[in-house]
């Protein structure tokens, strides 16, 4: 077992937050949002930044699982029943079932389906028709480049090495931290501005039949994201117990950081792009 020292907390997570003020720049961006267009524009981006966070954790979740050379009860010498890849992975697993729709029979919309029925329905609360939006949302290339960033950092397309792995575990953590707070922000925002938008959003419904409303997204999104971010702290801890590669303990415990630091300054750079024409 880790001992508690060894373990990564949240107190080992704040200092790196605290540094790169992506959370601070979020607010300041909704808060420039007093035009319709701009609003629509600005949660555009958001969806489309928050787009591929479903390919990455799927990605993360194989790179984990693959690897039982890597992870094991170091207290059982048969490879075959010490490997503990999939128990690793199993905690990161919960996110995709989220994020694709909760499984079959399906339950829910997947949260791609979800976010793309909240941007129509605040579209249409503004008089903006799905024709003119290609004029409104105009992706900016911040936005794309935080797009690929988010790819990169979960290993998508790469050949994923010890480092890189542990570096994807910390980016995944930070990712589940930072997004807990970012949507309970947007949340709040729109109750305390825009309180007819949410109205309005929650009396319609999701596209393509799903039952949800069309605030559903926004909505869920801030009480999910502790859930899965609890978990993803319990796979890096547990990846730290079990990791049987060369490198020692504190080599380990660095790489995952380091990945929370690199999602952060991903986070921090979109935000500062939200308001970018």
């Amino acid at each position: 077992m880790l001992e508690v020292a060894q373990k990564i907390g949240k107190r080992d997570l704040d200092p790196i937050l605290a540094s790169h003020p992506g959370h601070k720049v979020f607010k300041s961006a909704l808060r420039r949002t007093k035009r319709s267009e701009r609003l629509i524009r600005t949660l555009a981006r958001y969806i489309h930044f928050n787009s591929v966070f479903g390919a990455g954790v799927a990605n993360l979740v194989g790179a984990i699982a693959a690897r039982q050379d890597l992870f094991r009860n170091k207290q059982t010498p048969l490879l075959l029943i010490a490997d503990r890849s999939v128990e690793i992975a199993s905690y990161i697993f919960d996110t995709i079932v989220d994020e694709f729709g909760g499984g079959l029979p399906r339950k829910h919309g997947t949260h791609r389906a979800l976010a793309q029925s909240a941007l129509k329905a605040a579209s249409s609360f503004f008089g903006y028709p799905a024709a003119d939006l290609i004029d409104v949302v105009l992706i900016n290339g911040g936005t794309r480049i935080a797009v690929r960033s988010v790819l990169e950092g979960y290993g998508v397309d790469q050949h994923i090495d010890d480092r890189k792995l542990f570096h994807s575990i910390g980016f995944h953590l930070g990712s589940e931290m930072l997004a807990d707070q970012e949507f309970r922000i947007l949340n709040d925002f729109l109750r305390s501005e825009y309180p007819e938008l949410i109205r309005y959003m929650e009396r319609r419904k999701a596209l393509n039949g799903h039952v949800e409303s069309a605030y559903f997204w926004i909505r869920v999104h801030t009480r999910i994201e502790a859930i899965h971010f609890s978990s993803a702290m319990k796979a890096a801890n547990v990846a730290l117990q079990c990791y049987g590669g060369s490198r020692s303990l504190a080599h380990t415990r660095r790489w995952i950081l380091k990945g929370v630091e690199k999602f952060a300054k991903v986070q921090s750079s979109f935000m500062r792009s939200l308001g970018d024409d």
